[in-house]
């Protein structure tokens, strides 16, 4: 399956400047974000047994799970 990193980041980036955050909290939300991203990569993984791959490395063909993922991110926050 394939996941699409550019649109969550940017979906992150939209909100930190939405809500005017701080050098010192774009980097403390960055670095929290960053691990629960992983966390929910890693779990994803594990209960559908398939390999992630970044969608712009992929040519046709694969599941986009990419608002799958933004919607685990925002239960898990």
């Amino acid at each position: 399956v394939s996941f699409d990193q550019l649109k969550v980041r940017g979906q992150l980036i939209r909100q930190l400047a939405e809500h005017h955050a701080s050098n010192e909290q774009v980097t403390a939300i960055s670095t929290a974000f960053k691990r629960r991203l992983n966390q929910v990569l890693i779990d994803y993984a594990a209960m559908h047994h398939v390999i992630i791959i970044d969608s712009k490395s992929v040519l046709a063909g694969n599941k986009d799970i990419t608002d799958a993922i933004m919607l685990k991110l925002g239960k898990s926050s």
